[in-house]
């Protein structure tokens, strides 16, 4: 990464978790917007810090991490949608402050860099999802004929003439 992207990355780093709670709050995403502020704040923070450090030395740091958070986030009942909000408002930040603060010459290398990241980090992040859906799926099946198997009822065995309805 350019020495000029990195600086301009961490000087702005707390530019950028304020701006991506601030969006988070407003984008409708149901779930930030009734996060305790604290909590919402320290995600923020450590989704930024993250990135900035995977933008800097390893990509796959970042990808990482939101393979880890998705799980999490899974077991919170946080949709797929909400989390990849906060991964474009990331990037937007970013893009930002690229087009804002980088020389021409330098951006679309910087641009480059941070789509490769957020875009591998959102695939990455669907296919979580889609592990979670189709293990979803398979326990549903297998309910699903559980449940098949027991409305059958059971057999009573022969019937007598006794059972038989309108005997007098």
């Amino acid at each position: 990464m350019s020495t000029v992207l990195n600086e301009i990355l961490l000087e702005n780093e707390p530019k950028m978790v304020e701006g991506v709670v601030f969006q988070l709050r407003r984008s409708g995403a149901d779930h930030y917007r009734k996060m305790d502020e604290a909590v919402l704040q320290n995600r923020a923070q450590s989704l930024v810090k993250t990135f900035i450090r995977s933008a800097r030395e390893t990509p796959g740091e970042f990808i990482d991490y939101i393979q880890s958070i998705t799980e999490d986030r899974i077991s919170e009942g946080i949709p797929l949608q909400e989390i990849q909000i906060a991964l474009q408002i990331l990037e937007q930040k970013a893009w930002q402050l690229i087009v804002g603060h980088v020389p021409d010459a330098d951006q679309v290398r910087c641009l480059s860099l941070i789509s490769r990241i957020i875009g591998a980090a959102k695939d990455n992040l669907a296919q979580v999802y889609l592990r979670h859906l189709e293990k979803a799926e398979s326990r549903a099946e297998i309910l699903q004929s559980r449940l098949d198997q027991l409305a059958k009822g059971t057999d009573s065995g022969p019937l007598s003439e006794d059972d038989l309805p309108g005997r007098i």
